[in-house]
């Protein structure tokens, strides 16, 4: 199964985005995050500033250790083509949305850069971390936007978190999607951002069911991977919504885009399609 796991990615971005142009002082920046991180070295400001974080190590295949690598741009003029058509149509917990995209004109991007072999949730921690700051000290920050997840939000609603601090970087690094089935009842819900981490997103047909229980579920089992990684073998069976239900999991390409590797969950009697279908 591992080989077939599609490719992480190596530099995790996420941008914040502004209606005005705003003057980001790297030099403050780089105060509150030795006050989150503890030994902060500067390895460059310019167009991009680089920060190492001597107290977080990467380990290597071959043993060697280095400085987990933060990085910020400057500010940049925001094209719409920057934001995937599906994280607009697929924005949920966001009012007014087209009001807050007209506003925005501006972003700065954060990444991590040889950071990749960081145990994952670590490594995301540090992130959700880094951009809690740049919030913090930025509050003219209006809305976010997950690449890896194809996930735009208000900076509102990603404060405004459903997890715990352990699990705030899938507030913005998880997007949960529904789509109809063509000429039938069933629907569609899968995730984006998990692969971006190492992990296979989540896929699920149904139909007879309440979509909010169904994407209750999905966060639920969502939490569980992103903690304990994919130990799961096709035909495994997990708890349903509720504990009398057995639904089995199988690996498999990704119904709707972008192609991914994902872990499809089967749930019997509500799903639209039957198991020999599941069948390699």
């Amino acid at each position: 199964m591992n080989e077939k796991l599609t490719r992480f990615a190596q530099v995790y971005s996420i941008q914040l985005l502004f209606q005005d142009d705003v003057i980001i002082d790297y030099q403050l920046i780089y105060e509150y995050m030795k006050q989150k991180f503890g030994h902060v070295e500067i390895l460059g400001i310019d167009k991009i500033a680089s920060f190492a974080l001597k107290d977080y190590l990467v380990t290597y295949r071959d043993g060697e250790q280095a400085p987990f690598q933060l990085m910020l741009t400057d500010m940049e003029t925001l094209s719409f083509t920057d934001i995937d058509e599906s994280a607009i149509v697929q924005c949920w917990n966001t009012k007014n949305l087209q009001e807050l995209l007209d506003h925005c004109h501006y972003k700065i991007t954060l990444a991590d850069f040889i950071s990749a072999r960081m145990p994952r949730v670590k490594r995301c921690q540090i992130l959700s971390q880094y951009l809690d700051i740049l919030l913090s000290l930025y509050p003219e920050c209006i809305a976010l936007y997950f690449p890896h997840a194809q996930k735009f939000m208000s900076v509102e609603a990603y404060q405004n978190s459903q997890w715990d601090k352990d699990y705030h970087f899938l507030d913005g690094g998880l997007n949960i999607r529904l789509y109809n089935i063509e000429n039938s009842y069933g629907m569609i819900v899968d995730t984006v951002g998990m692969r971006a981490i190492g992990l296979p997103d989540l896929q699920m047909c149904f139909y007879k069911l309440d979509v909010d229980e169904v994407v209750e579920y999905m966060y639920r089992l969502v939490a569980k991977l992103f903690l304990y990684g994919d130990n799961y073998n096709d035909g495994d069976f997990v708890e349903g919504r509720y504990v009398y239900e057995n639904w089995q999991l199988y690996h498999m390409d990704s119904v709707m885009p972008p192609k991914r590797y994902v872990i499809d969950i089967y749930s019997e009697d509500y799903s639209p399609v039957k198991r020999n279908r599941y069948i390699h």
